[in-house]
């Protein structure tokens, strides 16, 4: 999650999304589990999963 209020909010093209997390994603969609604990929080709020990828996770620290 950007802090500065001067920049644009993360999107999905500007994530280097990893191996694991990207694993991580698709297991909560297919599972249908849509709360996550993660420290990856940049990441993981530019992702969206279901149908027209329109459900975020809900991010728990």
């Amino acid at each position: 999650m950007r802090s500065t209020s001067n920049q644009p909010p993360l999107k999905f093209k500007d994530v280097a999304l990893g191996l694991v997390d990207g694993t991580v994603a698709a297991v909560a969609e297919r599972r249908q589990v849509y709360r996550v604990v993660t420290s990856d929080r940049r990441d993981f709020s530019a992702i969206r999963i279901g149908p027209r990828f329109a459900r975020a996770l809900e991010l728990v620290p």
